[in-house]
């Protein structure tokens, strides 16, 4: 298993996975501005952090589309991409949503 992650990291994602999304008033706000203090030092607002964010979008959408207009679980599929990202500042390495690393990375955040 992963164990590589530093606390701010780790800090960092369940924020953008639980806090801001899931929150408001001034928790959303600090939650928020701790988040952007610190995605600036990890390359946030470049260009290069675009196309990885438009990367995950693209397969976020292409998967949908397989999806035939089933009911989908988008909590989940949506942390991927976000960690995705996230692992993609910090090694430079970019994973399907499906692949098992990707998965593996979440699933030890989520414990």
């Amino acid at each position: 298993m992963l164990c590589i992650f530093s606390n701010t990291f780790i800090h960092l994602i369940n924020i953008l996975i639980q806090g801001i999304v899931f929150n408001e008033g001034q928790t959303w706000s600090d939650q928020r501005r701790f988040a952007l203090r610190n995605l600036r030092d990890f390359g946030f607002g470049k260009n290069s952090l675009e196309n990885s964010i438009m990367d995950q979008v693209i397969e976020f959408v292409d998967w949908i589309k397989t999806q035939n207009g089933k009911p989908i679980e988008l909590h989940r599929r949506l942390s991927l991409a976000v960690v995705n990202v996230l692992w993609n500042i910090l090694s430079g390495k970019n994973y399907a949503q499906d692949d098992p690393t990707i998965v593996a990375i979440l699933d030890q955040l989520e414990a």
